[in-house]
């Protein structure tokens, strides 16, 4: 599981996936088929920027790099770019339904410790 930054969690809030393709286009910017380390940190930042992430962390693109080169030859091919974004996508939206489903169980809890605070309390702010 990799670790998402601050507010990844955004890119399934109402902003559309970018397609594989796109993001692969945007982000091979030589055209020369492969992605270096470099072209994906800077898409990455832009990625970012359009999900209104705050702070891109250099331990998660080290992970991403990391998971996207799987043969370790130091760039990545459109191959093993397609794969793993697929799956990376499904993740953060299984990230995204679970936070929301524990926001939705603590306001639930909130309410019910808050009903029981107002019967234990009387009118004038006591005890009961």
């Amino acid at each position: 599981t990799t670790l998402h930054p601050p507010g990844f969690a955004k890119m399934g809030q109402g902003q559309p996936k970018i397609p594989a393709k796109v993001f692969w286009e945007k982000a091979d910017k030589d055209n020369n088929g492969f992605l270096t380390e470099r072209e994906l940190r800077s898409v990455l930042e832009d990625v970012w920027k359009t999900y209104k992430i705050r702070t891109p962390m250099a331990d998660f693109q080290d992970q991403i790099v990391e998971d996207l080169d799987v043969n370790n030859d130091g760039r990545i091919t459109r191959k093993e770019f397609e794969n793993e974004y697929d799956d990376a996508w499904d993740e953060v939206q299984q990230d995204l339904q679970k936070q929301q489903k524990a926001k939705a169980n603590a306001k639930a809890n909130v309410k019910v410790g808050a009903n029981a605070k107002a019967k234990a309390v009387g009118p004038d702010g006591a005890a009961k």
